[in-house]
């Protein structure tokens, strides 16, 4: 019996992807009078991203912005000053929540959609959002977006020290909401942190390939997983396999 509902929060409740690209757009604008740099910001600040990523593989702190505006000021692509980096990082967020504000408008009906099939699950089972992200970050994400009428809890890969999909995290996810691996089941975007992460341990894994995507779902059946490309059809299908 499924009593646990695990989901990832970047590309599976949110286009995080659209947001990051939009936040580090007008970023670039606004700040393009004191960049120093030759090369497009966007260019810059994705390698050393990159550097980061490669100085601290598995760590939350591999995904902090101000660690990459510190090292874009460091190499003088800005005057470095702890106030303009501070600056910089307030803007980051301050455009991001602006797109994902944005999407809520746009999708509006499908949103509206979504927290009520999410508050129908937290009726009968525990809710979790299991993220490669800092704590603040997802936090800050959600109180932007998500209802505080449904209950649920958050795992972040900064808590445990290791980033999905190792074990770890997932192991910690089930003892937060108290289940089996049987009785739990993860959605995500990605193929390798959510559904292979999911199923080291024998937790059911659904690929979610958009978030409003066609009603549509495929079994791979020899893989072990199933995809969806429309996460509210997904929610409803898994309503209806608990009713039955």
């Amino acid at each position: 019996m499924l009593k646990a509902l695990l989901l990832d929060i970047d590309n599976t409740l949110i286009q995080s992807q659209l947001a990051y690209f939009y936040a580090l757009e007008q970023i670039s604008e606004k700040w393009k009078k004191k960049y120093l740099g030759k090369e497009p910001f966007l260019t810059v600040f994705e390698t050393y991203k990159k550097k980061l990523k490669e100085q601290f593989p598995n760590l939350a702190i591999n995904r902090n912005r101000l660690l990459v505006f510190k090292e874009m000021a460091e190499n003088g692509f800005f005057l470095f000053s702890p106030k303009l980096l501070i600056e910089l990082e307030k803007d980051y967020f301050k455009f991001f929540k602006k797109e994902i504000k944005s999407q809520l408008k746009r999708h509006k009906t499908e949103y509206e959609e979504m927290f009520s099939l999410l508050r129908e699950h937290s009726r009968s089972k525990e809710i979790l959002f299991l993220s490669n992200e800092s704590l603040r970050t997802q936090l800050l994400k959600l109180s932007w977006f998500f209802p505080e009428d449904i209950p649920f809890r958050v795992l972040t890969s900064e808590e445990i020290g290791v980033e999905k999909p190792s074990p770890l995290i997932y192991r910690k996810a089930l003892a937060l909401c108290g289940v089996q691996p049987q009785d739990a089941i993860m959605i995500g975007d990605s193929l390798v942190d959510d559904v292979e992460g999911a199923k080291q341990l024998g937790i059911s894994a659904i690929h979610l390939t958009s978030i409003f995507g066609k009603r549509e779902s495929v079994v791979h059946e020899k893989e072990g997983y199933i995809e969806h490309q429309n996460l509210n059809y997904c929610l409803e299908i898994l309503l209806k396999e608990i009713e039955k």
